[in-house]
């Protein structure tokens, strides 16, 4: 019997140790393994209702007719009838070689792609992903040929196209019983994960290869990340003020981007601007063509909906077709000399200027650029968000109460100054000084007092790390070690640096997790 509980505790560890690995870089998978191996349940929240099937059915209807009075909306806002040669107007043709074709997969190829992809399973998947996984060396030589033969004859076989949907509600403060407060979450058979992949490394092999990338777009490209992203504009907002300068930040979103997105002119722009064309663009226009979503919730599933518009979701390849269609953006703010940047489907623009400089002049500039942005996103059936397009003047601490109250009209509404913006989920204040997203005051008082930041005599490397100072007077033998104030500050102090600076409590959350995870588990 000892022998066992024995072995089945290392499989319990073994199989648990496998898990953390999986999941190493995957911060919410982490955090969901923590709580399974606590015992805790994942709480879903949906609506109230008695028939599950039923909701789903619900919220199928409610995510298509979102699509579908965005659409019409913006067909009516088209005030004259739109060419093909008037969308593009924006556009740069592309004059290099074209790719008409996406060259085959390799047996090695495709075993890179499947052992790095995460482990997730959807219900469309005929087996698990970690038993398909556990099986490729048997399965690649059919894999491939699928593969390729969609590669060769251009199409896209129907089971591909297939997602399930599952409604998140947001976040926790919504009212759960609202369904525009939820969003979709798609998930895809894992082999059609697998072909975007194929046909994603050859695209961005194209781009790259000739230069077609939107410089200033940081979303689904190796090396860039909404850290670099927010590492530029931060760093442009604060050499501004430094300079005594002022900075107005104009923040603008879109409205379910992924969703709404015209098949006709994405594959125009793809043909046009990125040199797509003959098989390869006949390729994608199968993998747009004829696609269904059902909802599940629960067990029970909606019956399947055809998708008319929008590029997949939970893919490598949708995003990234978002991102080549929406890169006229980035030469709409470079007409009007505005600085910008974008990640995805959120675009901020920016413009220095001096406190006694000419704000009406500025003012008329981003009007202009604004009204050419918007007029480009309705003409590409784009929807503009309003209520979360936000405006924002930073300052030098010792000008902000001297600037008159700046304002900015736009489509019959007025875009205010704010005191406070959250910018790719960081706290953005008037004065950049990060009041609002470092945590401060947080412990009770009683704690507080145990806690003093380490501050050498004279100026040492070490001063911004972020260190606890230990108290002298313990006695470190007996149990002086286990005291708040000696073992709080070694623990703390033992933590790697950027957890100790992170200012997000519910990321360093998840950091520590993962910390604790790797001590026993990984060699890191």
């Amino acid at each position: 019997m000892l022998v066992y509980m024995r072995t089945n505790s290392l499989s319990d560890v073994e199989h648990y140790s496998t898990k953390v690995e999986e999941a190493e870089h995957d911060q919410k998978q982490l955090f969901l393994l923590s709580k399974r191996i606590m015992g805790e349940k994942e709480e879903i929240i949906l609506p109230s209702h008695k028939d599950e099937k039923d909701l789903a059915y619900k919220f199928c209807q409610f995510f298509m007719n979102k699509i579908e009075t965005i659409r019409a909306n913006l067909s009516a806002s088209n005030k004259r009838f739109i060419t093909m040669c008037d969308i593009m107007k924006s556009d740069e043709k592309f004059n290099g070689e074209h790719l008409s074709s996406f060259k085959p997969t390799t047996i090695t190829e495709l075993t890179k792609i499947i052992q790095s992809a995460p482990s997730k399973h959807c219900e469309l998947d005929p087996m698990p992903t970690y038993l398909l996984k556990s099986c490729s060396n048997e399965l690649l030589p059919a894999m491939t040929n699928i593969v390729n033969c969609s590669l060769s004859e251009s199409l896209v076989p129907s089971s591909f196209k297939q997602a399930i949907v599952r409604p998140l509600l947001k976040k926790p403060s919504l009212d759960r019983e609202v369904f525009k407060n939820y969003r979709p979450v798609s998930n895809l058979p894992f082999l059609s994960k697998v072909l975007g992949k194929v046909v994603s490394s050859r695209l961005e092999h194209h781009i790259e290869s000739n230069n077609l990338h939107e410089n200033l777009q940081s979303a689904y490209r190796a090396r860039h990340s909404t850290e670099t992203a927010l590492l530029r504009v931060h760093h442009d907002i604060g050499s501004a003020l430094d300079k005594n300068s002022c900075v107005v930040l104009l923040m603008l979103e879109l409205s379910a981007v992924f969703d709404v997105v015209d098949h006709k002119i994405l594959l125009e722009r793809l043909n046009y601007s990125f040199g797509v064309s003959d098989s390869a663009l006949s390729w994608i226009e199968s993998y747009l063509k004829d696609r269904t979503q059902r909802v599940a919730i629960g067990t029970k599933q909606s019956d399947d909906l055809r998708l008319q518009y929008g590029v997949p979701q939970g893919s490598v390849l949708g995003p990234k077709l978002y991102c080549m269609y929406s890169k006229p953006v980035g030469e709409i703010c470079r007409r009007h000399k505005m600085l910008y940047h974008s990640y995805a489907y959120d675009t901020q623009s920016y413009q220095v200027i001096k406190p006694e400089g000419d704000w009406d002049d500025l003012s008329d500039r981003l009007k202009a650029c604004l009204s050419q942005i918007s007029d480009w996103m309705t003409s590409n059936m784009l929807k503009l968000n309003q209520d979360k397009t936000e405006l924002i003047v930073f300052a030098p601490k010792h000008r902000v109460k001297q600037l008159s109250k700046f304002e900015l009209p736009f489509d019959g509404t007025i875009l205010s100054d704010a005191n406070c913006v959250r910018n790719l989920g960081v706290f953005f204040d008037k004065t950049l000084s990060m009041e609002q997203q470092a945590l401060h005051d947080k412990a009770p008082k009683y704690l507080e007092e145990l806690i003093v930041p380490y501050a050498p005599i004279r100026t040492l490397r070490s001063e911004n790390e972020g260190l606890i100072t230990k108290p002298r007077d313990v006695r470190t033998k007996t149990y002086g070690e286990r005291r708040f104030d000696r073992a709080g500050a070694t623990l703390w102090n033992d933590l790697p640096i950027h957890l100790r600076k992170e200012q997000s409590l519910s990321r360093f959350k998840k950091g520590l997790k993962t910390h604790i995870f790797r001590l026993p588990y990984c060699d890191v």
